[in-house]
C-alpha cells in the first residue's frame, strides 16, 4: 500500500464498525444516516464520469432526516456522526441537519425542510477534489494552500451543474455559504442585501458545524463557545437573526447551557 491507499484502508474499516452501531438506533435517524451515506457514496462514485447523481435521489436520501427534524429525534444521527472518519460527510451531515432544524423553527414547509436538507448534504462535495493532506492540514493554510481549499466551492457547483433537475436553491446554499455581510467572504465578495437569505442561514450552521466537528488534529470546541465566537468576533460576517434562532433551538434541543 502506497500512504493514501492505506489511509482509504483504515478509514474505510472505521467507518464500517461506526456504521454498524446504526443498527441499535430508532428505525427514522437510523434510516437518515444509512440513506445518507448511500447518497454521498454514489455521489463519490460519479466523481469524473461526467455525470451527478440526480436530485431525486438525493432529495430521497434526506426524506427519513426531514421526519426525524419534524418528530424531534435528530440528535442520535448528529452523533451518529460525530466519529465517522470521512470528515466531508460527517460535516454535510451535520449541516443537513442542522439546516433542517433551523428551517423548522423558521416555519417552513416539508418539501422547503427537504431543500434545505438536501443543499446542506450536498453544499461541499466539492471539497472531494481537495487534497488530503490540505484538506485534513492541523495548522494553518498557506495562502497558496487556502486558494486550492477555497476552489472547492466552484468544483460543488460545476458537478451539481451536470445534474439537469437541481434546484436553484441548491445552488444558492453551495456557492454562497462562505460569503459574509460585510463583504470579505468567497468566491464573489456578496455582501449584505446580496447575500440570499438562504445563504446566511448556511453560513450560520455551516460556521457553527465548522467550529464544533470533532477533526483528526482537534477536539470538538463546545457550543457555547462557538456561539460565543459567532455573536462576537463574527459579529459583521453573519445574519443575527439566524444566530438568535439558531441558539434558541440549541437551548430547546438542550445542546446548549443556560446559563452560559
Amino acid at each position: 500500500y502506497n500512504r493514501a491507499k492505506l489511509a482509504q484502508a483504515i478509514s474505510t474499516e472505521l467507518n464500517r464498525v461506526i456504521e454498524t452501531t446504526w443498527a441499535a438506533l430508532p428505525e427514522t435517524p437510523r434510516k437518515a444516516l444509512q440513506q445518507s451515506v448511500d447518497v454521498f457514496n454514489s455521489i463519490a462514485d460519479t466523481l469524473g464520469t461526467g455525470n451527478a447523481l440526480p436530485f431525486t435521489a438525493v432529495k430521497m436520501g434526506c426524506e427519513s432526516l426531514v421526519e426525524a427534524v419534524n418528530n424531534n429525534d435528530f440528535k442520535s444521527i448528529l452523533n451518529g456522526v460525530r466519529n465517522y472518519d470521512d470528515y466531508t460527510y460527517a460535516h454535510s451531515m451535520r449541516v443537513a441537519t442542522m439546516l433542517s432544524l433551523l428551517g423548522h423553527a423558521a416555519g417552513f414547509n416539508t418539501d422547503e425542510k427537504l431543500l434545505l436538507a438536501s443543499g446542506g448534504l450536498l453544499h461541499d462535495v466539492g471539497k472531494m477534489f481537495i487534497p488530503h493532506h490540505i484538506l485534513n492540514k492541523p495548522g494553518r493554510l498557506t495562502e497558496d494552500e487556502f486558494e486550492i481549499m477555497k476552489s472547492h466551492v466552484p468544483h460543488t457547483i460545476e458537478y451539481l451543474k451536470k445534474s439537469s433537475d437541481i434546484p436553484h436553491s441548491i445552488f444558492i446554499i453551495a456557492e454562497q455559504h462562505h460569503e459574509k455581510l460585510d463583504g470579505t467572504g468567497y468566491p464573489h465578495r456578496l455582501e449584505g442585501k446580496q447575500l440570499n437569505e438562504l445563504a446566511r442561514m448556511a453560513a450560520v450552521v455551516d460556521v457553527f458545524s465548522a467550529l464544533t466537528d470533532r477533526r483528526i488534529y482537534k477536539d470538538p470546541m463546545e457550543p457555547e463557545k462557538a456561539i460565543t465566537i459567532m455573536e462576537d468576533e463574527m459579529a459583521a460576517h453573519l445574519d443575527h437573526t439566524y444566530i438568535k434562532l439558531f441558539k434558541t433551538i440549541l437551548y430547546d434541543a438542550d445542546l446548549l447551557n443556560e446559563d452560559e
